[in-house]
């Protein structure tokens, strides 16, 4: 007995003197790193990998899930958060509001996509952004852009590329809405070891390798500040631009939204067991549906391996997801307030500010990049920082690629 007291004393001593020889490694690995040269800032990068950004939830199945979104850091340019899944009697981060709705809100619609500007407008239905800079902040226009944003690239090219039409039918269902007290919120010990350590006070070329690699590529360059939390159901109808010509053929009125939004309707209430009161026709309803592309029906939030509507819906507040979120620029965080010791601090957001402006001011994408300077020029569209091409004489195509055969043309030498 006395002799396992005494090998189980020597390995508890064993491992004490590891972990103090480990600490002391780290610490003088990270001291020599602080030394380096500040062209690099290899000790920031050392601070980041150390340590892990994420909230470290204790008894996991005690918080509301998604909960710990707000106050994160978030990149717009890349589109949203995936989402992946009191009125609650969940744990909820420290100073945050919790506003239960009276009831829940339920609400569904289809939009008709088939242009750029219908593409932003239902972009960013999902998002409110706020900021506290004079006059706003320009360079929101080009969040989710075509070059970053692999969402709003698929749908680009299918509504641009391939001519055809996009319909979205979806579903919310609003269960809670999460807001941060923002006068009480804190920043991490990384963020603000980011913004102690960053140079300043001239805007040149070390600033924005600096912001763009350790804030905007470790913190992205906003922070959500508010979630409407519940679930989603969605579909995708898309209609080519043959199955255009066929609905067309068959009666069919493309310029007609309201019929086209009521079809989709009833398809994805049939798909989903919704039971309804309206009278369609049901050869015209049919017609729609042999000449486009159905998606199946996707929930998210709740038990999505339930399959009718009344099922999946009773599941939402046993796992929400995010159905909307609010942002805030992250360099309207960089106050005396929250920085008091700091005496460069309003430099230092206006250096942020002016990094991210050059960050999102991308060059346009247009396709192939309208193959030569010869053959056309990029003209901006004004949404997503996605161009089309404005072809010179003998060429075409959405590239300009294509050369123009001249017909007819008799040459007299």
């Amino acid at each position: 007995m006395l002799d396992r007291d005494r090998d189980r004393d020597r390995d508890r001593d064993r491992d004490r003197d590891r972990d103090r020889d480990h600490d002391r490694d780290r610490d003088r690995d990270f001291m020599v790193l602080c030394g380096t040269s500040a062209d690099n800032w290899s000790f920031v990068r050392r601070r980041l990998e150390l340590f892990n950004r994420a909230v470290n939830v204790q008894e996991e199945n005690q918080w509301l899930p998604n909960s710990a979104k707000i106050g994160r850091g978030y990149n717009l340019a890349k589109g949203a958060p995936p989402t992946t899944g009191s009125c609650i009697n969940k744990l909820i981060p420290e100073n945050v509001d919790v506003d239960c709705l009276p009831s829940t809100d339920i609400s569904s619609s289809t939009e008709i996509i088939s242009t750029l500007r219908q593409l932003q407008e239902s972009t960013m239905k999902g998002v409110d952004i706020t900021t506290e800079v004079s006059g706003g902040f320009g360079p929101f226009s080009t969040s989710f852009s075509y070059t970053h944003s692999e969402q709003t690239r698929s749908m680009i090219d299918t509504i641009i590329k391939e001519n055809s039409t996009v319909l979205f039918t979806t579903l919310k269902i609003s269960w809670v809405r999460l807001s941060l007290f923002e006068p009480k919120i804190d920043l991490t010990d990384n963020f603000r070891f980011v913004i102690q350590h960053m140079p300043c006070c001239d805007y040149n070329a070390a600033v924005e390798e600096y912001v763009r690699k350790y804030i905007i590529n470790y913190f992205g360059y906003a922070y959500v500040h508010d979630l409407l939390l519940g679930g989603i159901a969605q579909q995708r109808i898309v209609i080519s631009e043959a199955g255009r010509s066929k609905l067309e053929k068959n009666g069919w009125t493309m310029s007609d939204e309201a019929s086209i939004s009521f079809s989709a309707g009833q398809i994805f209430s049939a798909a989903l067991k919704i039971k309804t009161t309206d009278n369609y026709d049901k050869a015209k309803l049919d017609t729609f549906s042999k000449y486009s592309q159905q998606s199946s029906v996707t929930t998210l939030g709740g038990d999505i391996s339930l399959q009718s509507f009344e099922e999946w819906s009773k599941t939402i507040k046993t796992n929400p997801i995010i159905v909307k979120f609010g942002v805030s620029l992250i360099f309207d965080l960089l106050t005396s307030y929250r920085f008091p010791t700091d005496p460069k601090i309003g430099f230092k957001a206006q250096l942020i500010r002016t990094a991210t402006e050059m960050y999102l001011l991308n060059p346009l994408y247009c396709f192939n990049q309208c193959t030569d300077a010869t053959h056309g020029t990029c003209i901006d569209s004004g949404y997503f920082q996605f161009g089309t091409c404005k072809c010179y004489n003998g060429w075409t195509g959405l590239d300009c690629s294509s050369q123009i055969e001249e017909k007819g043309i008799l040459v007299c030498h």
